[in-house]
C-alpha cells in the first residue's frame, strides 16, 4: 500500500457570467442595505403616552417642532432632558442641555406650565444614558408611566434603546424621529452631511450593542 499526501480532485469554478452575477447580486444587496440604513435608525413607532421627553441637544429648529407634536396628541407635560453644556457654561444663564431647549420652547410660545425641565450630571460618554437615568429619578417620583421620545432622525433607534435600558421595563417608551434640518430625509445619500451622519450613527449602533456603552 502506498502513502499518498496529494489527491486529484474534480471542482467545480465559476464562469465569468457565474462571477457576474455574484457581483450583480452582491450590488444589488448592498444598494438595498445602505437605501434602508436611514430608514431603520430614523424610526418613529409613537405610543399613546403621557409625557413627550425632548432630547436637548437638538437643533433648534427640531426643539420647537415638537411643540406640534405635544398638540397633536393628549400629553400631560413635555420634559426635556439632557446634560451639562460642554461650552458657555459659565457666561450663559443655562447649565445643561435641558435647560436651553426649556428656555427655546418657552420663547417659542409653549406653556410654561407644562413644562418640565430634568437636567443631568456632565457626562464625557454615555451622554443620552445619563440623561436617561436623570428621567428615571424624576419619573420615579411622578405617576407618568408612558412617554414618547422625541429625537432626530438616525439618533432615534439608539436614543430609544438607551432609554428603555435606563428606564426599565416599568415604564412604556414610544419614539419620533423628527426630521434632522441638515438634510433631506429623502435623499440622505445626497448630501454628506446625510451621508456622515448615517455612517457614524452605523458605528454607534454596532459599539452601543457590542461593548453596551455609547
Amino acid at each position: 500500500m502506498k502513502l499518498r499526501f496529494v489527491q486529484r480532485r474534480e471542482t467545480w469554478v465559476l464562469t465569468f457570467y457565474g462571477w457576474l452575477l455574484v457581483l450583480t447580486c452582491s450590488v444589488v444587496i448592498l444598494f438595498g442595505f445602505c437605501a434602508n440604513l436611514h430608514r431603520f435608525f430614523a424610526i418613529s413607532e409613537p405610543i399613546q403616552a403621557e409625557a413627550l421627553v425632548v432630547e436637548g441637544w437638538l437643533e433648534d429648529k427640531t426643539v420647537t417642532s415638537a411643540i406640534a407634536e405635544f398638540n397633536t396628541r393628549n400629553y400631560k407635560v413635555l420634559i426635556t432632558t439632557g446634560i451639562e453644556l460642554p461650552i458657555g457654561y459659565y457666561l450663559s444663564g443655562y447649565k445643561t442641555f435641558a435647560e436651553v431647549s426649556a428656555a427655546t420652547l418657552k420663547q417659542a410660545g409653549f406653556n410654561p406650565g407644562q413644562l418640565v425641565v430634568v437636567p443631568a450630571k456632565d457626562a464625557k460618554r454615555d451622554r443620552t444614558f445619563t440623561a436617561a437615568l436623570a428621567l428615571k429619578d424624576w419619573l420615579d417620583q411622578s405617576p407618568i408611566r408612558s412617554i414618547n421620545l422625541y429625537s432626530s432622525g438616525t439618533h432615534a433607534r439608539r436614543s430609544r434603546m438607551l432609554y428603555q435600558r435606563a428606564l426599565g421595563q416599568a415604564y412604556q417608551i414610544g419614539v419620533i424621529a423628527a426630521d434632522d434640518p441638515e438634510y433631506e430625509t429623502r435623499d440622505w445619500w445626497k448630501s454628506s452631511a446625510g451621508v456622515k451622519k448615517v455612517l457614524i450613527e452605523l458605528v454607534s449602533y454596532v459599539y452601543t450593542i457590542v461593548f453596551n456603552r455609547e
